[in-house]
């Protein structure tokens, strides 16, 4: 077995890079974002990711608007309730000022439930929709929270700490 010569210094290539003639990258070498691949801006990407969070909510629990109103708490809640079955003055007055009947305070709960039962009665579809609605806009309203915590100010991810503390 032949011995192997030893490199010397003189023989070693240059291992300085002069960083002032590297040419920029391709476009096939950045990565590919939303903004970059349908050529949106960045508010338009936040709102199609918004719309899009909220079709795919909508889509895996839409198997509840079939269901019916359960009596769990639905009648105390819905149809036992006569303070929610309408919105005169006395009732708005009930729901932004007792605390006694659910044992706390939900003005808008109960506003709610009031104005799906004027326009629709009694019908489970109408509650269960509203309901489905508002978990639809709350996963889109989480993305931007998020969103806006993890942007980064002076170089540095303020809310990152805040954020990665929830998982």
């Amino acid at each position: 077995m032949a011995k192997r010569k030893p490199k010397t210094k003189k023989e070693r290539p240059d291992r300085a890079i002069d960083v002032s003639t590297k040419s920029a990258p391709a476009d096939s070498d950045v990565a590919a974002t939303p903004e970059r691949l349908f050529n949106l801006s960045p508010e338009a990407t936040r709102i199609l990711i918004c719309v899009a969070l909220a079709l795919v909510v909508g889509l895996f629990f839409s198997p509840v608007l079939g269901n019916e109103i359960v009596r769990w708490d639905d009648d105390i809640t819905l149809y036992r309730n006569p303070n929610v079955q309408g919105l005169d003055l006395q009732r708005l007055h009930w729901m932004f000022t007792d605390v006694r009947y659910s044992m706390r305070y939900k003005p808008l709960s109960w506003l709610s439930i009031a104005l799906i039962h004027s326009i629709s009665g009694l019908k489970a579809f109408a509650y269960h929709f509203v309901s489905l609605l508002f978990h639809a806009v709350n996963a889109a309203l989480v993305f931007l929270l998020f969103r806006k915590m993890m942007e980064r100010r002076n170089g540095i991810a303020i809310g990152s700490p805040a954020v990665l503390s929830l998982f």
